[in-house]
């Protein structure tokens, strides 16, 4: 394990990710959901994006985490979601997270998924979708999320069957990850 932000492998796991896993108390979405947020906040400080995932099990378990790493990777497809996507396939050796055991698989994201995300997710087999925060959160910190509205995510309840569910609670703060982010002065991409 490693503590850098360059990794040697998108699948290494720093501490403090591992901290964040430990201390994630696990009962409720929005429980996962404050996980996500201060992944969200780790990550930025680490000197990546403002943006954390969690995948978990129908019973509860973390299966994996995502944070973005798109410019210290010099990966532009290393969103947040789509890595905890990728360290959960590899964790089950699959690209099909709906034939895993604990499936159906849930991701809580920091904030609601981009296009390419929302692509990833859809080819995933994640079944479920929960975000705190709202789309309008990253793009007036800059961040430019792609054409994606609720008619996209109407569309994959159609036809793959997931569910999209927002919780724009403001006691969740989803805003706190892009103000530490603008506060240290991280790059926009």
């Amino acid at each position: 394990m490693t503590d850098i932000a360059v990794l040697e492998s998108i699948f290494d796991t720093p501490s403090w990710v591992l901290e964040i896993q430990k201390r994630c108390a696990g009962n409720s979405a929005t429980d996962f959901l404050k996980s996500a947020i201060e992944l969200a906040e780790a990550s930025a400080r680490s000197g990546c994006g403002p943006f954390g995932a969690l995948i978990v099990s129908a019973d509860g378990h973390i299966v994996a985490a995502g944070w973005n790493n798109v410019i210290l990777n010099h990966d532009s497809t290393l969103h947040a979601e789509i890595h905890a996507i990728r360290r959960a396939e590899h964790h089950f050796k699959t690209h099909n997270l709906a034939s895993v055991p604990g499936a159906p698989l849930t991701i809580y994201c920091s904030c609601p998924p981009c296009i390419q995300c929302f692509g990833a997710i859809y080819w995933s087999g994640i079944k479920e979708v929960v975000s705190a925060g709202s789309k309008s959160l990253a793009e007036s910190a800059g961040f430019d999320e792609g054409p994606i509205d609720q008619s996209l995510w109407q569309k994959a309840h159609q036809n793959k069957q997931i569910k999209f569910k927002l919780i724009d609670d403001p006691v969740l703060k989803p805003e706190a990850p892009f103000k530490l982010y603008k506060k240290l002065g991280g790059r926009l991409y």
